[in-house]
């Protein structure tokens, strides 16, 4: 299992390379709406998910989970199509998705407040902005549509930059060689 996280960390990789372009594009350009992001995030799924379906069946010989990158890239180009095709419908989860993921890091900025002993305060009124911004962005999508929209682009590279960590964590497993040698019957 170790070899076969190690030899797909690429995938979350991309994925965090896509979340890292729509962030930046979020929080730097001033889009009227978020069909054009949401157009280019499309896109580059459909990409990933031809790309990678294509490198799962490659991995067949070699791996006995590759029917979990091909299933995974399957469900890249399903959402890559949706979005695509219903831009306005997808806007909408797209951000209370991002407002989900704002809150679970307020959650867990809060267990590290509780848990630190240093910068408890920061830490805490970080967690308390992150918690606020997540509710209030869940429940009033539309308001995140022009003027939230820089906020949703940087918990969106918040996310690219988790995903990176995944993918290094992912690369960086150590891949334990199992030996045969009985160290009792060695022989100096």
């Amino acid at each position: 299992m170790n070899r076969f996280l190690k030899s797909n960390a690429w995938l979350a990789t991309a994925h965090s390379v896509i979340f890292l372009i729509i962030g930046y594009n979020l929080l730097t350009s001033k889009p009227t709406s978020l069909q054009a992001p949401l157009t280019l995030f499309a896109i580059l799924l459909l990409v990933l998910g031809g790309l990678s379906l294509v490198f799962g069946f490659f991995q067949k010989k070699h791996h006995q989970q590759w029917w979990q990158v091909a299933l995974l890239s399957i469900i890249d180009i399903a959402l890559g199509g949706i979005v695509l095709f219903n831009t306005q419908g997808t806007a909408v989860i797209y951000i209370k998705l991002i407002a989900l993921f704002a809150f679970l890091t307020g959650i867990s900025l809060a267990w590290v407040a509780y848990k630190s002993e240093r910068f408890k305060a920061l830490i805490g009124i970080n967690s308390a902005i992150s918690i606020g911004f997540g509710i209030i962005l869940f429940f009033n999508p539309d308001m995140g549509s022009f003027d939230l929209l820089p906020l949703v682009g940087l918990y969106t590279l918040i996310l690219a930059f988790f995903l990176a960590y995944l993918s290094w964590w992912m690369y960086d497993r150590k891949i334990e060689i199992i030996s045969n040698t009985n160290p009792d019957n060695l022989s100096e």
